[in-house]
């Protein structure tokens, strides 16, 4: 709950977010949930670090969560580690290959390929 508020929050009140995050960290330090949003929340504060630390322990945690995936995926490609991003990318791709998200991830790899 307090993850997909932080989720709801991130666009209009970045600190309201990161409280919603931290606490759902806190109260369920074992969901990936709760990771992948502070993850979000400190990717958009430019806390690069803070950011792969919570986006790889929300993958750790749940290693074939299609949602999990795609933004550590997307996050390692943007974050310049090309070859693990595309490797988490493929994995999303098995689970979820069909829908807005897999064609959305599709042209992303394809945008990275020429780069």
């Amino acid at each position: 709950m307090l993850a997909a508020l932080a989720e709801a929050s991130l666009s209009r009140s970045p600190a309201e977010a990161e409280a919603h995050a931290r606490k759902a960290v806190e109260l369920e330090p074992s969901r990936a949930e709760a990771h992948l949003a502070l993850g979000r929340v400190r990717a958009e504060a430019g806390d690069r670090a803070a950011a792969e630390t919570h986006l790889r322990k929300a993958h750790d945690l749940a290693p074939s969560e299609p949602e999990v995936l795609r933004r550590f995926g997307l996050w390692l490609l943007e974050s310049g580690d090309r070859a693990e991003g595309k490797k988490v990318l493929a994995r999303f791709l098995e689970l979820a290959p069909a829908g807005p998200a897999a064609d959305a991830v599709r042209r992303s790899l394809d945008e990275h390929a020429s780069n």
